[in-house]
């Protein structure tokens, strides 16, 4: 436990918080130059604080979420002796809608997320829990539990739930309930299929639209928010899901082919990234087009041309298309893998390379 304090305590002094966590016995304290307390004199004094937590792996998290909140109402003026000694203080007496707002502030403090996507994701599992109680394991688990088993729902209320819980130190492991859902394998349409169905396409706007989607991987929703730079390379703007990046053209011929520095993208007078999504994919859906695929199957065949057939890092591939590595790496993992024991057995069976 010394090495887990004392690398809470140089993350603290790394950024400039002017509080240390201490442990004596097996509870945890602030310590730090405080106003002095009622009746303590004028000025400030040192003095450890004791936050009632544990000296656990846990009970770290918190206390360093304490320091930091602590330090932050010292740097506002807000610091009040009444919240430290008052009877029977708990930094864990917080309601739900209370918990919440903090880990959603925590949570856009250390990840690229619109305040869309946000409201999109993670507040339709984040509601359905009790606002007003304090936040306890039976909760999260009776919201995973009324998921149909073995669904994407399922999986994706554990994941959220189980971040929530492990920020406010509760000790529950939604894993064993997020089932077997396994997506169904997709079929990525190949270059010719690509080709074939733009041409087929009889709208230039829409021809516009699917070719970036194919030449550069971005989704649906992008295609109302990007501005090409030169032939090779598109900009996304801020206001899509994960923010703005540019793009690169894996196929060059087809953004030279099919002349898409000439900007001609459909418009919308909606600004709702998810409505603007719906509006492309039915619009290349049965009652327009009839693609045989999905416009998003656009963007997955980017992303296994880009990292297999080309074998672009997956640092880079994943930066091409605005994600992150891990995200890359899970949601392509069945090509990735495919693809590198092809190149072993190429290599030490057959002896090529």
């Amino acid at each position: 436990m010394g090495n887990l304090l004392q690398q809470l305590n140089d993350r603290l002094k790394a950024a400039c918080i002017p509080v240390r966590v201490r442990s004596k016995g097996n509870a945890l304290y602030l310590r730090g130059t405080f106003p002095t307390k009622p009746g303590d004199g004028i000025g400030r004094k040192r003095y450890d604080i004791p936050l009632k937590i544990p000296a656990s792996k846990d009970g770290f998290k918190r206390a360093e979420r304490e320091a930091h909140k602590l330090a932050q109402s010292l740097a506002d003026g807000s610091f009040d002796w009444a919240t430290y000694l008052a009877p029977g203080h708990d930094p864990e007496s917080k309601t739900i809608a209370q918990w919440t707002e903090e880990f959603k502030a925590e949570y856009f403090r250390t990840h690229r997320i619109q305040e869309k996507t946000w409201d999109n994701t993670w507040v339709s599992t984040l509601r359905k829990l009790p606002q007003d109680e304090p936040l306890k394991d039976s909760d999260l688990l009776a919201i995973v539990l009324s998921t149909e088993p073995n669904t994407r729902n399922r999986e994706l209320t554990c994941q959220r739930l189980q971040k929530l819980g492990d920020f406010a130190g509760l000790k529950i492991d939604l894993s064993v309930y997020a089932g077997d859902y396994a997506p169904k394998p997709r079929e990525i349409p190949d270059d010719a299929t690509i080709v074939e169905w733009r041409d087929r396409i009889p709208a230039p706007k829409w021809q516009w639209a699917y070719g970036v989607m194919a030449a550069f991987g971005i989704r649906p929703h992008e295609v109302y928010a990007c501005q090409m730079v030169d032939p090779l390379t598109l900009r996304v703007h801020d206001s899509t899901k994960t923010g703005s990046r540019l793009a690169r053209a894996i196929h060059p011929e087809w953004s030279e082919q099919w002349n898409l520095i000439e900007m001609n993208p459909p418009q919308t007078t909606r600004k709702d990234n998810r409505e603007r999504g719906q509006l492309v994919s039915r619009q290349f859906g049965i009652q327009r087009y009839n693609l045989p695929f999905v416009p998003y199957d656009l963007r997955h065949a980017y992303a296994v041309r880009a990292s297999v057939v080309k074998g672009l890092p997956i640092s880079t591939a994943a930066a091409l298309m605005g994600h992150s590595p891990d995200v890359h790496l899970r949601t392509y993992h069945r090509w990735l893998s495919d693809a590198e024991n092809e190149r072993v057995y190429r290599s030490l069976i057959l002896g090529e390379g």
